[in-house]
């Protein structure tokens, strides 16, 4: 089965940064998943705990930029994650779409029509 390049992209939600005015940019993580198989439960799995990871990780980087941080890191990483769900799913949906027109690799040709 191919696997693909594609990315996941985390960001603290803009609730977090309204209550941060004065950090200068939104905290992203870069998320890779080229070398997991989508189309299987564990390779989901493996995206879904590296996308709570970095979630983690820019919510620890916007508390540290802000001058009050999050008020509670856990609200922060929960948000995070919610946002990052729907790319989730389109990764995954990308990977079962590629993996269906794969299985389709040829077609019939006979005089049926003659």
């Amino acid at each position: 089965m191919a696997l693909f390049a594609a990315t996941v992209l985390v960001a603290v939600p803009a609730s977090a940064m309204r209550q941060a005015a004065s950090v200068a940019a939104q905290p992203t993580r870069f998320v890779g998943y080229d070398d997991l198989d989508l189309t299987r439960p564990a390779g989901v799995a493996a995206l879904v705990q590296r996308t709570k990871k970095a979630a983690r990780a820019v919510c620890r980087m916007q508390a540290k930029a802000a001058k009050r941080p999050y008020a509670r890191p856990s609200t922060c990483i929960r948000k995070t994650f919610a946002e990052s769900v729907r790319q989730i799913d389109r990764a995954v949906a990308r990977a079962q779409d590629r993996a269906r027109y794969a299985e389709q690799s040829g077609f019939d040709v006979s005089t049926d029509a003659l």
